[in-house]
């Protein structure tokens, strides 16, 4: 040891000597493999840990103010927490300091240490050091993810938990928030989605679960920037709310608010932009029940887009279908059990697409022409589809040509992929679908210009028809019921005898959408004014 103190090197073991220059090649390789913030700051911190290692060799004693100015260039960059302009970048950690970035700052203190000190270093320092600065790395990565994704978002979560009371509410919102809500069916809360027009700066909007019987707040992700929920599903058994903004993918417990994970949608597709394929229908809620989200992802500039179906129990994926489809609209509807359809509405071919899915296995897929005829649709519209209907054997299609003159279409679809019926149904039609006592669905009311109304059962490969007199706009059903809203009034008719069931009740605005569970309805309105009533919950007929 006195040999190594009067030659001036304290490190002048070689064995010492690699393990402090393993080191430094750790650090310039974590540096090299993960990094956020300015490039320049990044190459030259790479630059000076690379030739403080080589001076190891040639100059031991100028390695360590080397290691210094590489620590102090890093510093600000490495300590401060990058906060990214994209809140969904936030939310899930992306452009934050990673845990490589974090361990290799850590080993420049390391390095100092060991080549400042005027004595041997045991060998397994060095290698205990590089274990040291990953766990620490990790853990000062994950604090940094988690300060970056609280910004813009205000998290609470329940401290209560739903009554069990029936009781009649209405929800005002302030001026410039509008919203719209669902009850969840077994759950006895309500799922509440809270947007602002663009003039407005209340913080007051996002995600909020309420009791369903009062109203009351349970918890709430709310979003205190200019950014907006963009998907909402909840799958009632699994007790799981899935909600996206822009990739990044949240999956909540229902009725706790805890936040179990997030998920970058860049895996299913890079470098995408992610847009929720829409339910068929326009009186649907913007808040969905069921646990196989559809996404459509696509690449600026590139025609070559994908449609994803995402499980949002396991979160795990499968492509359904690739090709854009720019000129008409993807759809689609749930249908009994775990089936989703999945419904391509081609226009440059005049064709429809279903896609029948069990969980996220494929059950079967079928392509079949709007017009029985198999020609492009009559004048210069494209052949549209208007709406779609799950039955139980089954989708029934309403399209824009039956292949007469001026008369639109229905086209039956089993759900073995073979073509049950076609029907022509006149001009400026309605289809709504109807749910027994029993949950079964079988038949439809159809309504058109030249058709008159009738109803449409679907039931053992046959279709039979009867007279329907109904009168209003279709909001919702539930079973054995349908609700119907006329002006400022909500209509509850027994799907059978089409029958009221009590009397109409009165509501101070315009009802666009009802859902119905445990005893409940709640209707989404249209205020007379933005900013005042949004919801209105009464017990259900």
């Amino acid at each position: 040891m006195g040999d190594r103190t009067r030659s001036g090197d304290p490190l002048a073991g070689s064995s010492v000597k690699v393990a402090i220059t393993v080191i430094g090649v750790c650090a310039v390789v974590l540096f090299c493999a993960s990094w956020s913030g300015n490039e320049i700051v990044r190459w030259i911190t790479v630059g000076l840990t690379a030739v403080s290692t080589a001076l190891l060799w040639i100059v031991p004693r100028a390695a360590a103010p080397l290691y210094a100015a590489a620590l102090l260039v890093s510093g600000y960059t490495v300590v401060t927490t990058q906060v990214s302009p994209e809140l969904s970048d936030r939310i899930l950690g992306i452009d934050v300091q990673g845990p490589l970035q974090q361990a290799g700052w850590l080993l420049l203190i390391a390095l100092i240490l060991f080549t400042a000190v005027n004595r041997p270093v045991p060998l397994a320092w060095p290698a205990l050091s590089v274990v040291i600065a990953l766990l620490l790395g990790w853990g000062w990565s994950e604090l940094m993810v988690r300060s970056a994704a609280g910004k813009g978002v205000e998290h609470t979560t329940a401290s209560a938990k739903p009554t069990a009371t029936v009781a009649n509410w209405t929800r005002r919102l302030p001026k410039g928030l509008y919203g719209s809500g669902v009850l969840v069916p077994g759950r006895n809360v309500a799922v509440e989605l809270r947007d602002r027009s663009e003039r407005s700066t209340s913080a007051d909007q996002g995600l909020f679960v309420t009791d369903a019987s009062t109203g009351a707040p349970l918890w709430q992700y709310s979003l205190t920037e200019q950014f907006h929920f963009t998907q909402v599903m909840v799958d009632p058994e699994a007790g799981i709310l899935f909600a996206r903004i822009r990739r990044a993918a949240l999956f909540f417990d229902l009725m706790t608010g805890e936040l179990r994970h997030r998920l970058d949608l860049a895996e299913l597709q890079r470098d995408s932009t992610f847009v929720f394929v829409r339910e068929a229908g326009e009186n649907r809620p913007p808040i969905r029940i069921g646990s196989v989200a559809l996404l459509n992802a696509s690449k600026p500039g590139v025609s070559d887009d994908a449609v994803y179906a995402l499980d949002v129990r396991t979160r795990t994926w499968r492509e359904v279908v690739r090709g854009a489809n720019a000129e008409c609209a993807d759809h689609w509807v749930r249908g009994p059990g775990a089936v989703t359809y999945f419904v391509r509405n081609a226009c440059a071919d005049a064709t429809v697409e279903v896609i029948r899915l069990d969980g996220l296995a494929q059950a079967s897929r079928t392509k079949v022409p709007v017009r029985p005829d198999d020609r492009r649709c009559q004048g210069a519209r494209p052949c549209r589809l208007f709406g779609i209907a799950a039955l139980d054997d089954g989708v029934v299609l309403h399209t824009s040509d039956s292949g007469e003159r001026e008369s639109q279409g229905l086209i039956w679809l089993r759900a073995d992929g073979s073509v049950g019926a076609r029907l022509s149904i006149g001009d400026y039609a309605q289809l709504i679908p109807l749910r027994e006592l029993d949950n079964s669905r079988s038949r439809v009311v159809v309504s058109g210009e030249g058709f008159g109304q009738q109803v449409l059962e679907f039931r053992d490969g046959a279709l039979t028809r009867g007279d329907a007199k109904i009168r209003g706009s279709f909001l919702g059903t539930a079973n054995g019921v349908l609700y119907l809203g006329e002006r400022n009034v909500l209509r509850a008719l027994d799907v059978r005898a089409f029958e009221p069931r009590g009397a109409d009740a009165t509501i101070d605005c315009a009802p666009r959408y009802a859902t119905v569970a445990d005893g409940r309805v709640l209707i989404s309105c249209d205020p007379a004014v933005s900013g005042d009533i949004s919801l209105v919950a009464l017990p259900a007929r």
